[in-house]
């Protein structure tokens, strides 16, 4: 799967940056691509380009399901052996056997999924940003820039983001376990009139998961608001420089790089999401495993 999603990211940027440069070319009747017969011929190449694209997405996205599904029924199993062979069970490994079939295997699901665009979006950062050097030469040095201080935050962000969701699944279990346990007892719960000091204790674990929610929220919108604001402000400093300093700008490397910085945003909305799920998923391997 891994290998299929470095395939993907060589026909993207490849298309990006070669066959939009060559068709602008083909359009102003200019360089190699001038011609009838070029024309079709990177008719052609567009449609593999395409084709494989289209191939190499559905065969990462296989490989990935397939490690998932297998990876969710061995660790069902496990867990559903751990109860079965237990003599007796309390409420609260009950509540944590239910969680973990609920909640944290999804999660160990969901890393499988997004595990290989975390080891490839700085590699598509990094070969987007050599092209950007090699098309507009040292004028590409303010976008090297922004991404190095970019992607740094990004990982940042992302581990901060981790120990956040770590801290409140704590809460989040301790929530659920009062709950399950306040519930069968209703009776005496309404028979010594416990409501009001029940409430309060529930109440605290909310404020304090909320508390930890909001953080995240926070980061979150500062993440996103740099993902979408990064490719244009950098495409406005490298065409203001250049403009500046070397003369009018040309169509081919206008478009070629806007394409470029276009396909650059994926990477960095990818790469956050990425992280949050193995995070996750790495959270949740350790409860099964204390489980187990």
């Amino acid at each position: 799967a891994g290998l299929f999603k470095l395939v993907w990211s060589v026909c993207v940027i490849s298309g990006a940056f070669f066959f939009i440069r060559s068709l602008l070319q083909f359009v102003n009747n200019e360089g190699w691509a001038a011609g009838t017969r070029n024309g079709w011929i990177l008719t052609a190449a567009f449609f593999v380009d395409a084709w494989l694209l289209g191939i190499m997405l559905q065969r990462m996205g296989y490989g990935c399901m397939t490690v998932g599904i297998r990876v969710r029924a061995a660790l069902c199993n496990a867990v559903c052996k751990k109860c079965f062979n237990m003599a007796t069970i309390d409420q609260d490994m009950a509540a944590d056997a239910v969680s973990f079939m609920a909640s944290d295997i999804s999660k160990i699901f969901d890393g499988c999924q997004e595990i290989h665009y975390l080891w490839t979006a700085p590699i598509e950062a990094g070969a987007i940003l050599t092209i950007l050097a090699v098309l507009v030469k040292v004028y590409a040095l303010p976008g090297w820039g922004v991404i190095c201080i970019v992607l740094p935050c990004q990982y940042a962000f992302g581990w901060k983001i981790i120990q956040n969701k770590v801290k409140n699944s704590k809460n989040t279990q301790a929530r659920g376990g009062m709950i399950q346990e306040i519930l069968p007892a209703m009776k005496l719960v309404k028979y010594y009139a416990w409501e009001q000091f029940f409430e309060k204790r529930i109440a605290d674990i909310r404020a304090r998961e909320l508390k930890l929610q909001f953080k995240n929220s926070i980061i979150k919108t500062i993440n996103f608001s740099m993902v979408f604001g990064t490719p244009p402000m950098t495409a406005c400093v490298i065409f203001a420089s250049y403009e500046l300093m070397v003369g009018r700008l040309a169509a081919t490397l206008a478009f070629t790089t806007l394409s470029l910085f276009n396909i650059l945003r994926f990477p960095l909305v990818v790469l956050p999401k990425a992280l949050r799920a193995l995070s996750e998923a790495l959270a949740s391997i350790a409860r099964i495993e204390e489980f187990l």
